[in-house]
């Protein structure tokens, strides 16, 4: 009788191992942290002036919305 050689099948193919090693792989992180405080720049009334001031001028000038259908 003659004996038969049992071959052992290989996971995946050439071209899947060949795609594996050609990849492009890099970490990224998952998020940044913030190591500085917040800052802030001007205060609550200085906000409230530009606010103020924003109104008047959208009040008295308005904006054009060029090419708007809406």
């Amino acid at each position: 009788m003659s004996e038969m050689v049992e071959r052992r099948a290989r996971g995946g193919g050439g071209s899947a191992r060949r795609a594996e090693r050609t990849a492009v792989s890099f970490e990224t992180a998952k998020f940044i942290q913030r190591n500085i405080p917040n800052f802030e720049i001007l205060n609550e009334e200085a906000l409230q002036i530009i606010e103020y001031n924003a109104e008047t001028v959208l009040e008295e000038i308005g904006v054009n919305f060029v090419e708007n259908e809406a």
